[in-house]
């Protein structure tokens, strides 16, 4: 089922999951971002998804 989305979420963002290519950066239909890492740039047989959702509050200095 990860692998499953990985994938969508690459196609949605023009990229291509792959051992050559294993590292992406993916940007989500709500703004949301994130990053799709697979072997060998991280342990074989696993896949790291981390996703980033902007705060809707701004803060100042």
């Amino acid at each position: 089922m990860c692998w499953r989305l990985a994938n969508a979420l690459c196609a949605l963002n023009y990229r291509v999951l792959a051992p050559h290519s294993p590292i992406h950066t993916v940007e989500l239909p709500g703004g949301e971002r994130g990053q799709i890492v697979m072997a060998p740039a991280c342990q074989k047989g696993t896949l790291s998804m981390t996703f980033r959702k902007p705060s809707l509050l701004r803060f100042t200095h």
